[in-house]
């Protein structure tokens, strides 16, 4: 098996494994190594400490995020509030609406 593989062809090789196709022992034995590769790779990126940089970048998208939740609560608030005093409107209108329609005779 050429350990110089592209990825791609172990992927392929990997998609032929999964369907139950069989490969040969040379295949076998590199999608081995590839997946143990793959598997120190992820390894490393997982346990490897964050940047100072990159946490400064979350941080502050978590800040924006929270300004914008904070904003569009406001907003869900003050439309809240709207609708209610529309509703009472509504409801005023309905029951002026009601006694002046008794009060007219037909």
């Amino acid at each position: 098996m050429d350990i110089n593989m592209t990825n791609e062809a172990f992927q392929a090789l990997h998609d032929k494994k999964t369907r139950g196709l069989p490969l040969s022992p040379d295949e076998e034995a590199g999608l081995d190594a590839w997946y143990k590769q793959r598997d120190h790779e992820e390894s490393a990126l997982v346990s490897s400490p964050p940047r100072p940089a990159v946490l400064a970048m979350l941080q502050a998208q978590v800040q924006t995020v929270n300004a914008e939740l904070r904003t569009a609560a406001q907003q869900i608030q003050e439309v809240t509030a709207e609708n209610a005093r529309i509703r009472d409107e509504i409801s005023r209108l309905q029951e002026q609406a009601a006694r002046r329609s008794k009060a007219q005779p037909a």
